[in-house]
């Protein structure tokens, strides 16, 4: 089972499963049970050009969990191009192998003027919560 805390920095991951990790981390991914057969990822944090491969990385270990993952971004404090370009790839590869990821439309300012920008807000699949 991969569900935890999951503190990542550009050069290596750590879990734990007694809680979540101190919010000086750069980044901050929990994989929690939503409902039967749904997972979400709450991201909390930077998502930047330091960390977006190791969100990357994680997000097939959700999949091992559930058919659908639910990305929650609503915690997150920065998001560049980086971290786009790491969850437009998720997407496309949910496309190939049969699973489904979902974004929470709980988006910070920051993060839905960014896929505004890059032309993509509309195509983004959006869930409520």
């Amino acid at each position: 089972m991969f569900r935890g805390s999951y503190r990542v920095t550009s050069i290596r991951m750590t879990l734990s499963d007694q809680s979540a990790l101190p919010l000086d981390a750069a980044l901050e991914v929990r994989i929690l049970p939503s409902a039967p057969g749904v997972v979400r990822v709450v991201v909390r944090g930077e998502l930047d050009l330091a960390n977006a491969p190791e969100l990357s990385e994680l997000l097939p270990r959700a999949y091992a969990e559930a058919d659908e993952v639910v990305l929650d971004l609503s915690g997150i404090d920065f998001i560049d191009s980086s971290g786009l370009c790491a969850i437009l790839a998720a997407l496309r590869k949910t496309q190939s192998n049969g699973k489904r990821l979902a974004i929470s439309s709980t988006l910070p300012p920051q993060a839905r003027r960014l896929f505004e920008l890059a032309g993509v807000a509309g195509r983004l699949p959006l869930v409520d919560g």
